[in-house]
């Protein structure tokens, strides 16, 4: 690999990172109560891999010999949230809150450096999925709302999980793709997998919602209607995952406008 595509690639890891850190600020002050309901026991899980991917790819960027430096900085980094949680009338520190960084950054620190490539693949193919010789982005589509009904869950899991999804799909479709030598090759079903979440976010967790937000979803980026299609053209991962965010988009839109009907 030459020099120009191993900084790219770097820069990628460096760019997510900062995108967590941002993700884990932004939840660190939202309100527990209100929009999205009392925090359930997700909050925990995705403090835990909120902390594993940001210093996963913090290590990744600046190199494994240097995981210990990068441990103490999520470690400190994790503190110091729960510390401005401590100063926000809505939230309270929580020390269960931040072991669950910590142990976070401790596995990403013990991930062995051989085992990160196939992570990645792991996401852009959602743990396999991809392989189906059938209709893999269907099945994807399947399996993510199957995990969103049957998980203890409200939509807060959603607010997490779609960015935190789509920020390693981008990277994780991009390089997939790259390696296959392929545009959007088949086997990459992150993108359907954050799409049909899309789909069913701030509406009500029925089954009549999730069947209906499912087949909408996929007609939607079966069919590809208007700025749907265009957004393919889009570079790299951004043009494998656009098409089925904006797909659950519309899913969505049209999802709510005959629940409001019907009521």
């Amino acid at each position: 690999m030459d020099e120009k595509k191993v900084k790219a690639i770097l820069s990628d890891f460096n760019i997510l990172a900062w995108c967590f850190a941002v993700l884990s600020l932004i939840l660190a002050v939202v309100p527990s109560k209100g929009a999205f309901g009392k925090m359930s026991n997700f909050d925990k899980f995705a403090h835990f891999v909120i902390f594993y991917f940001l210093v996963l790819f913090v290590t990744a960027a600046h190199g494994w010999q240097h995981r210990l430096r990068y441990l103490f900085y999520g470690l400190a980094f994790g503190f110091m949230i729960e510390v401005i949680q401590l100063f926000l009338p809505w939230r309270e520190g929580d020390i269960v809150d931040f072991a669950m960084d910590s142990l976070g950054a401790l596995l990403a620190v013990l991930t062995p450096q051989f085992l990160f490539p196939l992570i990645m693949d792991g996401i852009a193919t959602i743990m396999g999925v991809g392989f189906l010789p059938l209709m893999p982005g269907t099945f994807a589509s399947l399996v993510a709302l199957a995990l969103y009904h049957f998980l203890p869950v409200n939509s807060e899991f959603l607010v997490f999980t779609v960015p935190a999804i789509s920020l390693v799909g981008l990277w994780a479709a991009e390089h997939f793709s790259s390696k296959l030598g392929k545009n959007d090759p088949s086997e990459v079903v992150v993108d359907e997998f954050a799409g049909a979440l899309i789909a069913v976010m701030f509406l009500p967790k029925k089954p009549s919602i999730l069947i209906a937000g499912f087949f909408l979803f996929r007609f939607f980026d079966i069919f590809k209607p208007w700025i749907i299609d265009k957004s393919q053209k889009l570079p790299g991962g951004l043009g494998v995952m656009a098409d089925d965010w904006l797909a659950g988009v519309f899913a969505n839109v049209v999802l709510r406008l005959v629940h409001a009907v019907l009521l």
